[in-house]
Order: C-alpha cells, then structure tokens, then sequence
C-alpha cells in the first residue's frame, strides 16, 4: 500500500470499459503521459456531463473517500504509475481536484488532502493473463448483488434507524430513486 499524488496517476487509455467508444485507440505505454492521449482517455471515461462517474462523484461528496475498493496501479516507465484497477474513481477524483482548484467548489465530505494521499496498492504480477483474470473477476462475474428484499431491508435500516432522507441515501451509494 502506498499514498501517492493524483498527478501521478494515468488513467488507462486501453481499458475494457472503453473500448467501444469510436475515439478510443490503442495506446502504449510510452504514449500514456501524452496530454492529447489523457484528456481523451478522461473524456470518455468520464460521459457526457459526467454521467459515467456522477455517482462517484455524488458519493465522494457525501462520504469522503472510503477505501471500498483499493485502486490497482503499475508503474510506467519515466515515473508515475498506470492504473490498473479503479480508473472510474480515479477520473471522479481527478475531476473533483480539477473543479476544486479551478472553481472552488464545495467538496462536502471528501477532504482536499485525498488529492495528495490516494490509497494505492501497486500490482506487480506483470503477466498478462493474470491481468485480464483480474478485469474478469472484478467485471464479469464481480461482487454478487443481494436479492431485492435484501436490499431493501438495509435501505429501510437508513432511513428508519439512522433517519436519513430518499435524496441523502441515494447520494451516499450512488443509485437513483
């Protein structure tokens, strides 16, 4: 585990999640840092309006940041590290610090030191099938989902046992009503 500035993370340009779009290239690694090759990477990482990352983003604002998921990253030739694992937290984050130190904006809960401290944990099993065995386990078959009544109950537990409102617990997880 390490803490580590959010500059020096690089999103992934070839990542699965984005793949599809039609702007999207192969990159390699040397390419990476290029300034053209990380705005389009956070482009389509991020949506339009950022509606691949709102949640996130409404979740950080809500809880801070809470170390849910470790975000996995390798190191890049020349310094910096590519992530491997958590480029949808990392692009929310990023675009926080962005507005944060452009705008000013009200972060809520989460704290602008996070910026200079992300929690990572450096991933050094280079193969390239582990790689991809990892990417499955995380996004094909992933965390199981429990059943409706399940969800529910703790839904009711927020709201009834610790009284918070529709809107302040669709915010805290990232759904919609």
């Amino acid at each position: 585990l390490r803490r580590v500035s959010l500059r020096s993370l690089y999103l992934d340009p070839n990542n699965f999640r984005i793949i599809h779009e039609p702007d999207q290239k192969q990159v390699l690694d040397v390419d990476v840092k290029n300034r053209d090759v990380m705005q389009r990477t956070m482009r389509l990482l991020c949506g339009d309006k950022n509606q691949n990352i709102q949640d996130l983003i409404e979740s950080f604002k809500s809880n801070g940041y809470l170390r849910v998921d470790q975000i996995l990253v390798r190191e890049l030739p020349g310094g910096g590290q590519l992530v491997v694992e958590g480029n949808r937290r990392v692009a929310a984050l990023k675009f926080l610090q962005q507005e944060y130190e452009a705008k000013g904006i009200d972060l809520g809960q989460l704290s602008p030191d996070t910026f200079s401290q992300v929690p990572v944990v450096l991933y050094t099993d280079g193969d390239e099938v582990h790689h991809l065995t990892l990417m499955a386990l995380k996004h094909i078959s992933g965390d199981q989902k429990w059943g409706e009544w399940n969800q529910a109950h703790l839904l009711e537990s927020l709201h009834k046992a610790h009284g918070l409102g529709g809107d302040e617990t669709c915010r805290r997880i990232g759904i919609s009503k």
